[in-house]
């Protein structure tokens, strides 16, 4: 009776282990149009390009001083495995090209999954946090 209590209990822990895993993205699930919360755009490519349209100015907080309320820019794209939250993938987005003059920065966008974001969990959005993560307060990008 005690192997099978053991058994279990290293059943649950191993189906625990694996449903909390992030697996790599594939680039066919980014690649696309994602949608802001205000109607913001991101388009990722094939060839690692993106193109961004009616970002919100206070997307990015250094900007917070702009006069205009959106940006459009572009620049090249990545998956990179997260450094200090591990096991966690985001996307590397570079803007080289701005239409508020401020080009060659990037930032990461986190990768929402449902469930557990095991194996079988799909992407469910991406976003970026706005002030401290703790308030759970991000904009969001859904994919159209």
């Amino acid at each position: 009776m005690r192997k099978i209590k053991v058994l279990i209990s290293i059943f649950f822990v191993t189906i625990v282990l694996f449903s909390c895993s992030h697996p790599k993205p594939n680039s066919s699930e980014i690649v696309g149009n994602w949608i802001g919360l205000n109607n913001g755009i991101l388009i990722f490519n094939n060839d690692g390009t993106f193109q961004a349209k009616s970002l919100p100015s206070d997307f990015f907080y250094v900007w917070n001083k702009l006069d205009n309320n959106s940006f459009n820019g572009s620049g090249n794209w990545e998956i990179i495995k997260s450094k200090s939250i591990e096991p966690y993938w985001l996307i590397d987005i570079t803007f080289q090209k701005t239409s508020v003059n401020k080009s060659n920065f990037g930032m990461p966008l986190m990768i929402a999954r449902s469930g557990l974001g095991g194996s079988s969990s799909e992407i469910t959005s991406l976003f970026i946090w706005k002030g401290d993560p703790d308030e759970d307060n991000r904009y969001e990008f859904y994919k159209e």
